[in-house]
Order: structure tokens, then C-alpha cells, then sequence
């Protein structure tokens, strides 16, 4: 097992800068690289890791150029989405088209918030496993804290009654 992980962020907004933070209290963590569509913020990324971890990493506001970082273990994604009009690209990429390209890359990729939307979407992942074996992971905070696991528990357990809407 390795001492330290590589790591690079791709996306510093809100979410982005908070993870970072935490990352960069991680001893077992080095952040190589960090992204960001906005300069300001890309830049403002980088300066937090120098400061934090006594290190500059590669920041680039074009995730392109992160996927091509070497010796990264996986790639963090906690974005929704990724304007890419800035690339001549009349598109915004979610955190599932940038996990898809990472896996692609082959770099095993954690995409916070912007995930997949529809069952295809879900397909499209599971068929770049498939076809890579890098894997990607969707990590939704609100699935697995301690009170949504309660409640998840006391629906199974029927503690409710049947469950016929929830919003």
C-alpha cells in the first residue's frame, strides 16, 4: 500500500474549495493538481496548497490538462458542472461526462453533486467500466449520513406504515 495518494480537484467552487481544505488536512494525501474553469479560483487553489501542504500543484483552468497529469490515483470532481464555453465549446460538462473522461484517461475518478440524471446515464458509466476497469464513484453526501441511514433503516423495518410519496 501506498504512503500517499495523488490527487487532483477538478472544480473550486463552493464545494470544491471546502473539499480541498479538508483534503489538505489529510497527511496521507498529496494534491498534485487542481482546476477550475475560473482562473481566479484556479489560482486560488493553488496558493491553498502551498500554503497547507508546502507544495505548488499544476493548475490549469482546461480539465484536459489535469487528465493528463502523471502519477495521479484518482481524480476528485466536486462539481455539478463544468462550463466549457471558455474551451470554444458550446457545452457544459456534469460531473458524470468528467468521471466517463477520467475513467477513460485511466484514472479512477469521485464525482460529488453532478452525477447521472437518468438511468442511461448510469448505463454509461457502468459501460465504461466495463470497458476500461477504472471506476468511477458518485458520492452524494446525503446518502449515507447517519440520519438518512436511520431513516432508510426505519422504512425497511416498516416503521412508517407503506410509503406511498416522498418528496
Amino acid at each position: 500500500m501506498k504512503e500517499k495518494i495523488n490527487v487532483a480537484v477538478i472544480g473550486l467552487g463552493n464545494r470544491g474549495r471546502g473539499m480541498l481544505g479538508t483534503i489538505c488536512m489529510m497527511d496521507d494525501v498529496n494534491v498534485i493538481g487542481v482546476c477550475d474553469a475560473y482562473e481566479d479560483r484556479t489560482q486560488d487553489g493553488i496558493k491553498r496548497v502551498e500554503k497547507e501542504k508546502g507544495v505548488t500543484p499544476f493548475g490549469s483552468t482546461d480539465y484536459r490538462d489535469i487528465f493528463k497529469l502523471e502519477g495521479l490515483d484518482y481524480y476528485l470532481i466536486p462539481t455539478a458542472e463544468v462550463p466549457v464555453t471558455n474551451y470554444h465549446r458550446d457545452e457544459i460538462l456534469d460531473g458524470k461526462a468528467l468521471a466517463i473522461e477520467a475513467m477513460k484517461a485511466g484514472i479512477p475518478a469521485a464525482s460529488e453533486v453532478g452525477g447521472a440524471y437518468t438511468l442511461e446515464e448510469c448505463w454509461e458509466v457502468v459501460d465504461t467500466y466495463e470497458k476500461t476497469g477504472v471506476w468511477a464513484m458518485f458520492m452524494e453526501n446525503c446518502c449515507y449520513g447517519e440520519r438518512e441511514l436511520m431513516i432508510h433503516n426505519m422504512v425497511r423495518d416498516g416503521r412508517f406504515g407503506k410509503i406511498v410519496a416522498c418528496s
